[in-house]
């Protein structure tokens, strides 16, 4: 059994590892109807190449284009939902900008730790009005992609470099 936090309505919810579809990786919450991740470590890559820049830590968001941070934002192991600041947005990190092509709760980055030890992070949209981009690239329903150190990707009309 795993215990999976709504990232909208916080609600734990409990699933039977036995019966998630195989390559499920995203489920929508029966309460609040927001999709969610399924945290599947078996999903980090294999490092082939040791002389691949690898992540710090966590890691940071730099925000391009109109907004009021003028700061990286800090990341945090698990998931980190991102999306436009509003009293009513249930992202955990909320982004003060004017970008109405934005969101509320736009993608998530779900970060872990492989068995060496390296940072590794999965972007995923999720099913956002307007997409979230990756080297230009729209990601899919239910699609994740591993970003790299340096990599920008792209929610509503704003540009996010991760560090």
């Amino acid at each position: 059994m795993i215990d999976i936090k709504c990232v909208n309505c916080h609600r734990i919810l409990r699933f039977d590892e036995q019966k998630l579809q195989p390559g499920q990786s995203s489920f929508r919450c029966p309460i609040c109807k927001i999709r969610n991740l399924i945290p599947q470590p078996e999903i980090s890559p294999t490092i082939i190449n040791d002389d691949l820049s690898s992540f710090p830590g966590p890691g940071k968001l730099h925000i391009q284009g109109n907004h009021e941070t003028g700061f990286p934002i800090s990341l945090k192991e698990g998931v980190n939902s991102i999306g436009r600041k509003a009293e009513t947005s249930p992202a955990t990190l909320q982004i003060n900008t004017d970008d109405k092509f934005m969101g509320r709760i736009h993608a998530q980055i779900l970060i872990s730790k492989d068995s060496c030890g390296r940072w590794n992070h999965f972007l995923s949209d999720l099913n956002s009005k307007n997409g979230t981009f990756h080297n230009d690239y729209r990601l899919q329903e239910g699609e994740i992609t591993i970003l790299m150190p340096g990599d920008s990707f792209r929610i509503g009309k704003t540009i996010i470099q991760i560090s």
